[in-house]
């Protein structure tokens, strides 16, 4: 633990991490007109730029998308690579919880004997 917290704070790299109670999968329904595709989930919770992994009950390709529009509670759109008229037909969404974090700085104290306690201060941060 401490190697990795010494070089992450010294070279300031993200890692990813999945803090506890993050992401979700949710079902409902999508329909697609040419490239957009429509799916709606009551209270989806996903926003504008959000990467959703999909998997459609059939019609369009299983993937990674990102959230192009988010209509509303229930409703958002993805692009799909290609055109297609797909009615009505069940979807699993699923929303990672995964974030960046860089270690901004760690110490750590020995209070008593073969007992350490380490203090870590992190920081999320938002790239590609």
């Amino acid at each position: 633990v401490e190697a990795f917290l010494d070089s992450r704070a010294n070279d300031q790299e993200s890692f990813t991490f999945t803090p506890p109670g993050e992401g979700f999968t949710k079902s409902g329904t999508y329909v697609q007109s040419g490239t957009t595709i429509t799916i709606t989930i009551a209270n989806h919770g996903i926003a504008i730029g959000d990467v959703v992994t999909i998997d459609f009950s059939s019609g369009a390709t299983d993937g990674s998308y990102t959230v192009a529009t988010a209509v509303d509670a229930n409703t958002f759109t993805v692009t799909a690579a290609s055109s297609a008229t797909i009615s009505s037909t069940a979807v699993s969404v699923t929303l990672s919880g995964a974030k960046k974090f860089v270690c901004e700085s760690w110490s750590k104290s020995i209070p008593y004997n073969n007992r350490a306690s380490i203090s870590a201060t992190f920081r999320q941060v938002f790239e590609a």
